[in-house]
């Protein structure tokens, strides 16, 4: 197993990890239909972010195949006298789920948020999605508030 920056050569791979993921996410809390992004735009998203300094995409590999993913952006932040990295998305493909993949990834994420300058990791969770709450709390991140959405 590699866990590695992404590359634009991922990007297939990451769509469909992407997919698999949101559909996992709408069977806790189904969006309304206007809600669904399209292939075409989450793979602009990928590219623009492929160029963008503020943004890292990390993948696992096992035997030549991208079976997990994160992203992060960074930015500056007020209160924290510094950079907060924000972790969009974190995702093992259901078959390499519940080996530690994840936990690693994690790990390899929080390294590459400190290399961009982070002084703080922010993470939203839906509140359905105890899994991913017990994964958190499981690598030692706990929080005491909630973050409120809004689409635009």
């Amino acid at each position: 197993m590699i866990i590695r920056d992404a590359e634009e050569r991922d990007i297939e791979a990451i769509l469909n990890l992407a997919f698999e993921f949101e559909e996992y996410l709408d069977d806790l809390d189904p969006p309304p239909d206007s809600e669904k992004v399209s292939r075409e735009t989450m793979h602009q998203v990928l590219i623009d972010g492929f160029s963008d300094a503020k943004h890292a995409i990390m993948v696992v590999e096992e035997e030549e195949s991208v079976i997990g993913f994160s992203d992060i952006w960074v930015y500056p932040e007020v209160i924290h006298g510094g950079n907060s990295a924000y972790l969009n998305n974190i995702f093992v493909t259901k078959k390499f789920q519940r080996k530690g993949i994840g936990s690693q990834l994690l790990q390899e994420t929080i390294k590459k948020a400190k290399d961009m300058k982070a002084v703080a990791l922010h993470i939203s969770v839906l509140p359905k999605n105890v899994i991913a709450q017990n994964f958190y709390k499981k690598n030692g991140i706990t929080w005491e508030i909630k973050m409120y959405e809004m689409h635009l």
